[in-house]
């Protein structure tokens, strides 16, 4: 009897071994299914979480941890959880341990990551921009007509008094068809001077000429009248007053050269303040009629001169006709000194 229940009870839990064998098994098989899971999300790179082996590269460093690890053996992997001495991942199987690069976290931090990709050693650097090649117009540039007709302004007014100002603008048409050499040229009529016109023409295969118009400024010094200057007086220095403007919004005969100036006299009344010019100016006269001058002839290296009477009054520069002690008549051009001394040269 003590046998039979002993032995009922030695059997007993052989019977109920099997099932229990099966759950064990079943239980081992899924600890080490979710084990390697593990393994396999540990390995990943993950962004933000250092993965490396080492302390201080994110490892959990709790030592329960590890020891669990160890307790459940070779490729078990350990998420401690919300413990604050391990807040990163134990594992016992360093070679499914992967470091973070940076290119790595590069790449994982695009919006194109892919976990299932691995590492990845380098980020692939975009390809170089080629720049799509320029097409040429059908048309002619109009900055390219303006600069040439404004080339062409500056070139001719080299060696105006005072200085030149341009103003050149812009072409009257967008359509004219590309050519290789623009010609430049001033249209009949045209000066350099205040507003003018400025042509640009093309003489290739398909002919054109086109008109800009243009304004040229001159500015320089003139002069003015520091009092009134009445008919038949002489100008002196003391009556010139220097001013500075564009000569091209003044009379074209204003006077800007005080050398020109001094010792004419006035034909009409000029204002005080009003520009003095060159056509209310006459010479002073030098010579009166029948007054005795000296008239002289020189050549290389000798001088011949005689005395004579004046047929008409004339001033310095003018041409004059003399008669000399001899009776003959001469034509010759009267000159001044600078100590004031009149004669007539003769010309041989």
């Amino acid at each position: 009897m003590a046998g039979k229940i002993g032995g009922g009870l030695a059997n007993a839990p052989r019977e109920r071994s099997a099932p229990w064998r099966g759950l064990r098994a079943t239980g081992r098989f899924g600890w080490l299914a979710v084990a390697l899971g593990l393994a396999s999300v540990a390995s990943l790179s993950v962004p933000g979480v250092a993965q490396g082996a080492s302390p201080g590269a994110g490892i959990a460093t709790d030592p329960a941890a590890q020891t669990l690890g160890d307790t459940l053996g070779p490729g078990a992997v350990v998420i401690p959880g919300n413990r604050a001495g391990a807040p990163g991942i134990a594992s016992t199987v360093p070679s499914q341990v992967r470091t973070v690069t940076t290119a790595n976290a590069s790449s994982n931090a695009s919006p194109n990551f892919n976990p299932n990709a691995g590492n990845v050693a380098a980020v692939q650097a975009p390809a170089p921009q080629v720049a799509a090649p320029a097409i040429q117009s059908p048309f002619e540039n109009t900055q390219v007509i303006r600069q040439t007709a404004e080339r062409f302004l500056r070139e001719q007014t080299t060696g105006l008094p005072g200085r030149v100002g341009l103003t050149v603008g812009d072409a009257v048409s967008d359509r004219m068809p590309a050519c290789a050499g623009l010609e430049p040229f001033l249209p009949p009529g045209a000066r350099l001077w205040g507003s003018t016109t400025v042509g640009v023409r093309c003489s290739g295969e398909r002919p054109w000429t086109l008109y800009l118009q243009a304004r040229v400024s001159i500015t320089a010094t003139y002069f003015v009248a520091a009092r009134q200057i009445n008919p038949g007086e002489a100008i002196g220095p003391n009556d010139l007053s220097p001013r500075q403007g564009d000569l091209t919004l003044l009379p074209r005969t204003v006077a800007t050269d005080a050398g020109q100036i001094i010792g004419t006299v006035a034909v009409n009344r000029i204002t005080s303040g009003l520009p003095i010019r060159s056509d209310l100016l006459r010479s002073a006269i030098a010579v009166q009629q029948g007054q005795t001058v000296r008239v002289v002839s020189r050549g290389a290296g000798f001088e011949v001169s005689t005395e004579g009477q004046v047929l008409s009054r004339a001033s310095a520069g003018d041409p004059v006709q003399v008669r000399t002690r001899a009776g003959l008549l001469v034509s010759g051009t009267v000159k001044t000194g600078k100590n004031g001394s009149v004669e007539v040269e003769v010309a041989l």
